[in-house]
Order: C-alpha cells, then sequence, then structure tokens
C-alpha cells in the first residue's frame, strides 16, 4: 500500500491545477454575439516570488450601429488579486473590482463610449494575482485560465513568460506554438485555438522531497500466533526511499520478486498491533532509468494472473468487462485500459469514513465491485 501511494505521489505531485473561466460582458445593454468583436493580446509575466504580472492589450470592435458599449466587465477564476488598473489613449480609467466566491468580477468604466459601426477602442488592463503560481517544496505549478467560448473573441493570443531560474518545464500543456528567451525570462506563446477547452498548467521542477508518517494497521483474529507482513516504502524508478524508524522492530525484513521490501512481524493470537513507520523520499515526476515499454512473458503471466486480491477468472469480473467492452473491445491495449479505467472513476468511490473507524480490512477487487 505504501509503495503504491508513493508511487502515485511522483506521478502527481507537479499536478496541481487552477482552472479559471474568463468571462467577458459588455453594459450596459443586452446584445447578440455579432455585435462586437474582440481581440486580446495577453501577458502573464511570473516574478521569482511567484507573483503573477497580467497585462491584457484589449481592441473591441462595434459591429453595428444599433449598440454601444460603456464599459467592460472580466470574471476570473483567482481571488488574491491586488494592482487593479485599466488605461485608454487618454489616461486612466475608472475600474471596480469585488470577490465573489472563488472568482474575482473586475468592471472597466470606458471614458467614451463605443458608439457607431466598425468603431474601435482599444485599452489596457493591468493587475496582479498571487494565484497562478505555487511553490510546492521543490516543484513550481503554473496555471494561466482558459478563455470564455464565445463568438466574440477573434484574436487571442497569450505569452506566459517565467524567470530563467525556473529551468525548462518538466512538463506543459498544451505545447506552446513557440518559445523564445529574452531579458532573464523563458518565454512561451499561446493562441486562441489552445485556450478554448483549456487553461495553461506548467511544472518546473524534475522532483520533489517528502517526509512520511505512515501507520500500519495489524490484527491478528485468530486463535493462535501468526507472522504478518507489511510493505515498506522502497526505491523504485519513480522514487527513491531512506527509512529513519520502524517501530516495533520488525522479526525479519526481505525483498519480494517486485523489489518490494516486506517487514514481518510475529503477532500473538487475538493482538492487534500499530506499526509506524517514518522517512523521507525523493519523488522524480519521469523515470530515473528508462525502462523497456515492453513486458517479457514471465512479467505478463506473474502481473495477469489471478490472485486474493486480484480475481481476474472471476465469472463475475468477466461479465463486467464484457460490459465494459459492449461497443467492442479495442484493439489497441492503451484504449481498453482507459475504458477500464473510466469505468472505475465512474462507479467506485473512496469511503474515507472506513479509515476514521478505524475499518482497515482489505476488500480486494470482488468485493469491491459487489
Amino acid at each position: 500500500m505504501s509503495n503504491k501511494f508513493l508511487g502515485l505521489l511522483s506521478k502527481i505531485f507537479g499536478a496541481v491545477t487552477l482552472i479559471a473561466l474568463v468571462s467577458i460582458f459588455f453594459v450596459p445593454l443586452s446584445y447578440a454575439d455579432n455585435e462586437f468583436s474582440s481581440n486580446y493580446k495577453v501577458n502573464y509575466v511570473i516574478e521569482e516570488t511567484g507573483v503573477t504580472e497580467v497585462t491584457e492589450l484589449i481592441s473591441l470592435t462595434n459591429l453595428t450601429d444599433r449598440y454601444y458599449a460603456e464599459g467592460f466587465s472580466l470574471s476570473i477564476g483567482a481571488t488574491k488579486v491586488s494592482e487593479v488598473a485599466a488605461s485608454d489613449n487618454d489616461g486612466p480609467l475608472q475600474v471596480d473590482s469585488s470577490v465573489s466566491g472563488n472568482k474575482t468580477n473586475i468592471n472597466v468604466h470606458f471614458n467614451s463610449q463605443v458608439a457607431g459601426k466598425d468603431k474601435i477602442y482599444s485599452f489596457t488592463l493591468r493587475f496582479k494575482s498571487e494565484d497562478f503560481a505555487q511553490k510546492q517544496g521543490k516543484i513550481w505549478q503554473i496555471s494561466a485560465p482558459r478563455i470564455s467560448s464565445q463568438s466574440g473573441i477573434n484574436n487571442y493570443d497569450l505569452t506566459l513568460s517565467v524567470p530563467v531560474d525556473f529551468g525548462d518545464p518538466t512538463s506543459i500543456l498544451p505545447d506552446p506554438k513557440s518559445q523564445s528567451e529574452s531579458g532573464g525570462m523563458i518565454n512561451f506563446n499561446f493562441d486562441k485555438s489552445q485556450l478554448l477547452d483549456t487553461g495553461i498548467l506548467a511544472n518546473f521542477g524534475s522532483n520533489q522531497l517528502f517526509d512520511f508518517n505512515l501507520t500500519y494497521k495489524l490484527n491478528n483474529t485468530n486463535p493462535l500466533p501468526v507472522v504478518a507482513q507489511l510493505a515498506l516504502p522502497s526505491d523504485t524508478n519513480y522514487q527513491q526511499v531512506l527509512l529513519n524508524s520502524i517501530s516495533p522492530q520488525p522479526e525479519n525484513v526481505t525483498i519480494d520478486p517486485d523489489g518490494n521490501s516486506i517487514a514481518w512481524f510475529k503477532l500473538n493470537r487475538q493482538q492487534a498491533l500499530d506499526v509506524n513507520v517514518t522517512g523521507q523520499a525523493k519523488l522524480y515526476i519521469s523515470p530515473r532509468v528508462k525502462q523497456p515499454a515492453i513486458l517479457t512473458s514471465d512479467q505478463r503471466s506473474q502481473y495477469l494472473k489471478s490472485d486474493q486480491y486480484w480475481e481476474t477468472d472471476n465469472p463475475l469480473i468477466l461479465d463486467k468487462l464484457s460490459t465494459i467492452f459492449k461497443d467492442g473491445k479495442p484493439t489497441d491495449v492503451r484504449a481498453q485500459a482507459s475504458l477500464i479505467n473510466q469505468f472505475v472513476v465512474n462507479t467506485l468511490k473512496y469511503d474515507d469514513s472506513k479509515v476514521t473507524n478505524g475499518q482497515f480490512e482489505r476488500l480486494g477487487a470482488l468485493t469491491a465491485l459487489n
């Protein structure tokens, strides 16, 4: 259990995502999608402290002679917003901002109305936020919001700039259209097509350090003494582990065929025992050693065989598998795994109350399914 837990952390420690929705409204009159169009040139500049300075150059075009715009509203999924300001060619604009739930609403009041067909009004909006860049240990996690899917946006070009000291991104989604370096900053460029469905998520840093303190619950309900075993956090291709203490000390520690460290404890009849394990783990977002993508026949037999908690040949499991593949079993293994994973996500849920109530019984696949 511990190995899987720490191994999972190695995959997700850089995966904290800030999802924000940008919505644009013109006030005070209602209007149709074809009444105004807009173009954006947006810069997100991440400072060394993690504070993000956002600059938006916005141009609005009136497509009719029946409506006019007196202002602009922006709703963004961030709450730590400061130094909000706007200006046009004639000088500063009045700006109001307020927090509602997990969003900040910004209202810009224009100095002149955007009236008349093909009338273009350009202005600049600036603000700072602490929501878009977070440092978690040795990892910087940076995000930028997706844009509204409304049809009034013609162009939306966004540049994300981070200090060179952050290093190259370990991962960045979506892939930038282009990348450059200037003035001690790395610049990643994106366009409208990339930001309609998702925002930007970038991770900087290849490893993370964790202290762990784990408690294992061992319980012998038998009338005779038994020898119980538990898996200790171990070195894997995604982690290096240093164990500081195991209390109480095990009778023995062995290595299983998968490289896991197994601790053995003698339990008297009707004895319950709490085992405490402390240490440090260095987790990697990429494997330390590149491994072959193809399993050997012996590995496939070992990993796919039916076992106590993996009842792969049970009729109920096989029947559920046929339901998952009711539209035909994909030939691609990844596609098969994706359908199975989706079933698990949609069907099973964590029951935190069992942990709270001390119910640590291991269920296995069949019991969980039932």
